[in-house]
């Protein structure tokens, strides 16, 4: 079965489900506030390959050795990350989470958010008329 990423607009969680494909039509509940209001987030498939193109192996242990420890790390540290952005928007009630000079999570401003939302505007508005855009 595949697995599948699922996006809560409650609480702002994302869940990693295995379903099969004939549960697709039926909806998701988060795990992490009971909420049913999930979609489908569109997520990069995971496809590993040998270096030279070429598998010559019969088990899974040779597979383990051309992925790598390095992959179950960067897995890790991806789940820990999302861990924290999912703490601040739950403490903050923040969808939009960025990180400071330091590193650190945290929420973005909504000065930032209105400015960035003013400039897609005017792109979509010149999109739509033909007017040049000043900088």
């Amino acid at each position: 079965m595949p697995i599948y990423e699922y996006d809560c607009y409650d609480c702002g969680s994302r869940t990693e489900t295995l379903r099969s494909s004939k549960d697709l039509d039926n909806s998701f509940q988060c795990p992490d506030c009971q909420s049913w209001t999930t979609k489908r987030a569109v997520s990069a498939p995971s496809v590993h390959v040998p270096f030279d193109g070429t598998f010559k192996g019969s088990g899974r242990s040779d597979l383990d050795k051309v992925i790598g420890h390095s992959a179950e790390t960067r897995r890790e540290q991806y789940q820990h990350e999302q861990k924290k952005r999912n703490e601040i928007r739950m403490t903050t009630g923040q969808r939009a989470i960025g990180k400071d000079k330091n590193g650190n999570y945290v929420p973005v401003a909504n000065v930032y958010l209105n400015k960035r939302q003013e400039a897609f505007d005017k792109f979509d508005y010149a999109k739509k008329t033909g007017v040049k855009i000043e900088r």
